[in-house]
């Protein structure tokens, strides 16, 4: 689910999206394998218009500096930018710079979160 989910948003006219990520190099290698195994898709970077990884541009969340690189380097605007994370901390810290967010907790789903994309084909 959350991988068809990823790609109609890929996809969808409405959306950019992108990934920041905390992984480090071991996790990549084996969820990437994963996604080819599984799903026949070749990586994390093929279902976002960009992926930041933590290890690749040494910079980390929750700190301010991570944020600030991804909108400079994306053009993004806080306001106008929703960041989804599982961590709390890692919430707080994006929305003190201005980025909308949501907190991703148990019980929701993409799903939820983006309705109108299931219904769009």
């Amino acid at each position: 689910e959350k991988i068809d989910m990823l790609v109609r948003l890929y996809h969808s006219p409405r959306y950019r999206t992108y990934l920041l990520s905390n992984t480090n190099e071991i996790h990549k290698e084996t969820y990437t394998r994963m996604l080819r195994d599984s799903f026949s898709i070749p990586g994390l970077e093929e279902l976002f218009e960009k992926a930041y990884f933590s290890h690749e541009i040494n910079m980390r969340k929750p700190d301010r500096e991570i944020y600030q690189y991804v909108l400079e380097d994306s053009r993004l605007k806080p306001e106008e930018t929703l960041f989804i994370d599982d961590s709390l901390e890692n919430i707080e810290s994006a929305n003190q710079m201005g980025i909308q967010t949501l907190h991703f907790t148990n019980g929701i789903t993409f799903s939820d979160l983006f309705p109108e994309e299931l219904t769009a084909r």
